[in-house]
């Protein structure tokens, strides 16, 4: 499958609209970006599924979306994380969006979600996942 990158912190990103169909290639993309200050980048797959991907230098968090952006949307789900746990904020269009702790996962996780989504298109069945 083949799936666009765009990061939606820096317009100015030179991978913005790239076509990845290599996992490789998206790894790759993924630690060039990963020690920013923690933002969001998308990917849409070419059957119009997309990943929310909250990436930071060690943990992200991961938003699945059927393709029409219809509800409900799919969060990636830490193991043993409670709703007590706080917030991360990642940052998109220079606006800091707090997601709650329970959905952030260490970096190599997200990263591998992004690969089976890549592969797929579709969620990864390596993580729980909830409706919001």
């Amino acid at each position: 499958m083949i799936a666009q990158f765009f990061d939606r912190q820096d317009p100015g990103n030179l991978y913005n609209g790239a076509k990845l169909s290599d996992p490789d290639a998206l790894r790759s993309t993924l630690e060039s970006v990963r020690y920013r200050l923690p933002f969001f980048a998308e990917l849409i797959g070419e059957n119009g599924n997309s990943l929310l991907l909250g990436i930071g230098p060690k943990e992200g968090c991961v938003q699945f979306t059927v393709s029409g952006g219809a509800a409900p949307y799919f969060m990636a789900v830490s193991p043993g994380a409670t709703e007590a746990d706080g917030y991360e904020d990642f940052l998109i269009g220079d606006t800091a969006t707090p997601v709650p702790k329970r959905y952030c996962l260490p970096y190599e996780a997200l990263v591998e979600i992004a690969v089976a989504f890549l592969t797929s298109g579709e969620r990864s069945a390596s993580v729980s996942w909830e409706a919001i």
